[in-house]
């Protein structure tokens, strides 16, 4: 029975076209002090409004509570991970 939380904060630098993010997120576990950290720090360029976003960030995990194929983590290791995506809307 694990759960978890996160929050997202931003600020449009420049108005409508560039925002600067920071997120938390923790995954809490039931049977022990098992505790998933993820700290994250990144930009959104909107190119055309809401419809052509680029967004660039990277993703700090002091300690890793569990393995995760997906994410390429390691319980117990600390990881920087970086992410570029551009997304399109139709």
């Amino acid at each position: 029975f694990e759960h978890g939380y996160y929050a997202q904060v931003g600020y449009m630098v420049l108005p409508r076209k560039l925002e600067i993010v920071g997120r938390s997120a923790f995954l809490l576990s039931e049977d022990g002090p098992n505790l998933g950290e993820q700290y994250t720090l990144g930009v959104n360029y909107f190119i055309h409004g809401q419809k052509v976003k680029l967004t660039g960030d990277v993703t700090y995990t002091p300690e890793a509570a569990l393995t995760s194929a997906g994410a390429a983590s390691v319980i117990n290791t600390s990881e920087f991970v970086g992410r570029l995506q551009l997304q399109v809307a139709f």
